[in-house]
């Protein structure tokens, strides 16, 4: 197995998506060159990689977990590496762009006279 394909399955393992909402798994839209560049401690992506996809697959995510638990502000900086690229990927912004487009739309603009009632009541304040 190569570096690459270790990286692609850890990827998957931090970002596996969800088939249900076509939303894809990290190796499918980040390159796992641009997230080697952009780790802080590459090496440390490599040697966890290489851990995680040696191990079978219902093993893992504890593997993920325990490196997490022991060194969480390096798991913290490799995972959002992965998670910028993931969340500003062409595809991600799409589906982003998409789910907005399909949530609910507000029937009016916004009537500022509806806030001054909400004012002049006070509704909300705290009363001791």
């Amino acid at each position: 197995m190569t570096d690459q394909e270790a990286i692609a399955i850890l990827a998957d393992v931090l970002l596996p998506g969800d088939a249900a909402t076509s939303w894809p798994s990290a190796s499918k839209v980040v390159s796992i060159a641009s997230w080697i560049a952009i780790s802080p401690e590459p090496q440390v992506v490599r040697g966890l990689a290489a851990r995680v996809a040696a191990c079978p697959v219902s093993d893992q995510m504890g593997l993920v977990a325990a490196f997490e638990a022991s060194e969480p502000a390096t798991f913290a900086a490799l995972y959002g590496a992965l998670s910028d690229l993931y969340y500003t990927s062409p595809v991600s912004v799409a589906l982003v762009a998409e789910m907005a487009a399909a949530g609910p739309h507000d029937p009016e603009p916004f009537d500022p006279s509806r806030l001054a009632r909400v004012i002049a009541r006070q509704a909300g304040r705290r009363r001791l």
